[in-house]
């Protein structure tokens, strides 16, 4: 994810973003953090930890995706509100997606996509357009779904 995510960005903007792909370890976190690991326990230990009601935050933007369907979270983390309906997104990592060998599913062309919508989520929010929070996009009919909060 973070390497389709840079490549994507890089071809978009020409801009070299930091990538860093390392086991969380309670890592000070600040500015734009794309937060990308495959389990929610994760998702939630770091977001509590690292990002929620944290001022050096800037923005989080966090891509869920399986073989078909990918969502993207946009969250200021120091707004009430945001935060409310955030958590409102969480579920168990048994209702995840998972393919017959036990790994999560994915695809190239779901990753591309979801990466691409990260990429223009802080291409917008670096030219200061307001941003949806919560962006679902069903590849296997091709619907797309957004709203914010």
């Amino acid at each position: 994810k973070v390497d389709a995510l840079y490549d994507v960005i890089y071809s978009m903007t020409n801009t070299a973003i930091k990538v860093r792909k390392e086991k969380y370890e309670r890592q000070k976190l600040h500015g734009i953090v794309f937060l990308m690991v495959d389990s929610m326990k994760e998702r939630k230990r770091i977001w509590e930890e690292s990002i929620k009601m944290k001022p050096t935050i800037e923005l989080l933007i966090e891509p869920r995706m399986g073989l078909n369907l990918g969502r993207i979270y946009t969250v200021n983390p120091v707004d009430m509100t945001h935060i409310e309906e955030y958590e409102k997104t969480y579920y168990s990592d048994d209702t995840a997606e998972v393919s017959a060998c036990g790994a999560s599913m994915t695809v190239v062309t779901t990753a591309m996509t979801i990466a691409s919508m990260c990429a223009r989520q802080l291409i917008n929010h670096s030219n200061d357009i307001e941003l949806d929070n919560e962006i679902i996009v069903d590849l296997m009919y091709n619907n797309f779904m957004n709203r914010s909060w």
